[in-house]
């Protein structure tokens, strides 16, 4: 009996911790700007720095980059380019968070 109600709060540990790690990832946005025919610039905030990249449908990621780096920051932008003229673009925004030791 205490091993079937450890493993339900486990699970509910587990549920929680991730729930609460996606609702705090994205503070504002994503905004799509700059768009043109053949590219457009993806914007958002995070509530905690790192390194942000959109995940387009195709599974190929983009990273914020700034000076030939991954940028570590909680203001991200991506920039996609060589886009075909005419189509639609469906993507979702991520990041990995850094870990910090104390």
């Amino acid at each position: 009996m205490k091993n079937k109600y450890f493993f339900l709060t486990a699970c509910l540990l587990v549920l929680w911790s991730v729930c609460a790690k996606a609702l705090n990832d994205i503070k504002f946005g994503p905004w799509v700007t700059n768009v043109s025919e053949t590219s457009a610039t993806i914007i958002w905030i995070s509530n905690s720095p790192g390194m942000g990249y959109v995940e387009l449908e195709d599974g190929q990621r983009l990273y914020d980059m700034y000076a030939g780096r991954r940028n570590i920051d909680k203001l991200h932008t991506v920039k996609i380019k060589n886009l075909e003229k005419g189509s639609t673009l469906r993507y979702r925004v991520g990041g990995e968070l850094l870990k910090t030791y104390f």
